[in-house]
Parts: structure tokens; sequence; C-alpha cells
């Protein structure tokens, strides 16, 4: 039934392909509407999520009762069915965040529609005929269209000093600078720029390595998920999305996680354990969340 390198002898090459575009596009629309309405409601981020929180909640609630497999307990979104997602995106609240960049609302449900009719005969194993893999790609193109000024203004990013950050991080950003400058802090300098309606802050790691826990650990301590997260493969530089709408109080935790995220010394590495998954973590080579991959 599987040939030497694991693949199914029936899985043909519309199936293949079909699957990787149809997954990747899926993943894509979830991880763009977190970054939407995390930029336009920080902390609050969920309440624009209206009544489909709860049953993405309930529906992570029941995976973690089994327990003989993991919960995904940091990725809320990938808990809603494909419809539910289609029907956060088309609310009053949500719609409104996207409306200036995707074509009309009924004309967008109807291509939804199809893309989502495609993504069912894929997920129960139904032959993708080369109709269906040109809808697949029609689909795909519209999603590239639409978020095109994603990767404009990734080519725009430009480091700021700190004289024009933004508020509420100008300040924040002014005491982690002297703290480095007195040579009281774990980062070197970081670089600061602005992206969409999110500051963005890199820095690296005077010595030492991020910890695997990480991540839980400044999510837990600042009471908050509404950030993005890029952590390179030494794990030794990372990359802050931090939405410009967080309070001055908000502002203040998140970046205090951050100047104090776990580190762990040479001789300690051995005992690092396996590396979370989070839906607020993003590849470290890819310079906005929001570059779109298929």
């Amino acid at each position: 039934m599987f040939s030497a390198d694991g693949r199914a002898d029936f899985c043909s090459g519309n199936a293949e392909e079909g699957y990787r575009l149809v997954y990747n596009i899926e993943a894509y629309l979830r991880h763009m509407v977190r970054f939407e309405i995390v930029a336009a409601r920080g902390r609050q981020w969920r309440t624009l999520l209206g009544a489909a929180d709860a049953t993405a909640k309930a529906a992570q609630r029941n995976e973690r009762d089994l327990r003989i497999i993991d919960a995904d307990e940091r990725n809320i979104l990938s808990y809603l069915l494909l419809t539910e997602l289609k029907d956060v995106m088309l609310s009053e609240a949500v719609w409104l965040i996207l409306k200036n960049r995707w074509p009309p609302q009924d004309i967008f449900a109807s291509s939804f529609k199809v893309f989502n009719a495609l993504r069912n005969k894929v997920a129960h194993f139904r032959r993708l005929t080369d109709r269906d893999m040109r809808s697949v790609r029609e689909f795909r193109t519209l999603v590239e269209e639409m978020t095109a000024h994603y990767r404009s203004q990734r080519r725009a990013i430009k480091p700021l000093t700190p004289e024009t950050v933004p508020d509420p991080y100008r300040l924040i950003v002014e005491d982690w600078l002297a703290s480095i400058a007195l040579g009281e802090d774990q980062w070197q300098v970081p670089v600061v720029s602005r992206v969409h309606r999110y500051l963005v802050i890199e820095a690296r790691l005077a010595t030492g390595t991020i910890a695997s826990d990480a991540i839980s650990a400044l999510v837990n301590g600042c009471g908050t998920d509404a950030f993005f997260l890029s952590i390179d493969g030494p794990r030794v530089q990372m990359r802050a999305y931090l939405p410009c709408i967080l309070t001055a109080e908000e502002a203040q935790k998140v970046v205090k996680g951050l100047r104090e995220l776990p580190i762990v010394t040479e001789d300690m590495l051995e005992e690092e354990a396996d590396t979370e998954a989070f839906d607020l973590e993003v590849p470290f080579e890819v310079l906005l969340p929001m570059d779109f991959r298929t």
C-alpha cells in the first residue's frame, strides 16, 4: 500500500498538491484573522470572535479531555470549523477591519463557499479533478491579491530612532536601552521598527540561549497573548510584534516579559525540553507574520 518513502501509492499528484494548497490557505486565513484583530483590539482581541470563542474553547476542552492526544493549548482559532472562521471574517466587527482590502462581502462569501467545498473534498479523500485544482488556485490568487499590502509593508520596514518610537512604547524602549548601556540586561541593543499597526523589536541575547518554555512563561507572566513572536534556530535572537493599541501598562508588562525571557546557559542545554508550539509564533526567516506562502 505504501511506497519506500512512506507515501501512499494511491495519492495522486492532484491530491498531494491540493492538500498542500488547501492546508496552507486555511492556516494562513486563521493566522491573518488573528493578526488583524489583535492589531485592532489588543488584549481584548478574542471579544471580536463573538460566539465563536466559546465554540472554539469547547472543542479545545473536548480534545484536552481525551488525554491520549496533545491539545493545542495556545491556538484557539484552529478549533473553529472553516465555515465558523468564515462567519468570524464576515461578522460586522471583523469585516469592518477587512473590507477595504477584500472584495465586496457577497463576492468573497461566494468564493469562500467554493473553497470550503473543495476543502471538504480534500479532507474526505475525494478525488480532485483538474477543474477543482484550477478553482483552488483561483482562490489562492484571490488571497494573494487581497493581502499584497502586507508584502508592501514588509518592504517598507525601516529602523526607528529612540525619539521616533511611538507611544506607549517610547519611554519603555528608552528604559531598556539605558539598562543595556549599564550592562544590567541580558539583551544586546535592540533594533526597533514599525509595520502595520505593530511595533517590531528585534534583539539578540548577550549570553545563553532562550529556554524552551520561554513563550509560555511570557504569556503567563504578562497576562496576554496579544502579540507575535519569532525565535531563530539557535534560539539566541528574537523578533517581537507588539500591537500599538496596547495601553502603557499592558505594553510595559509585555516588554518587561520579553526582557526577562527565561534563558539557559551552555551547561544546561542538555536538560532543555522540546520547544512549544503557538499560533503567535512565526518562523524567524519571515520578516512579517503575514507573509503569504503556499
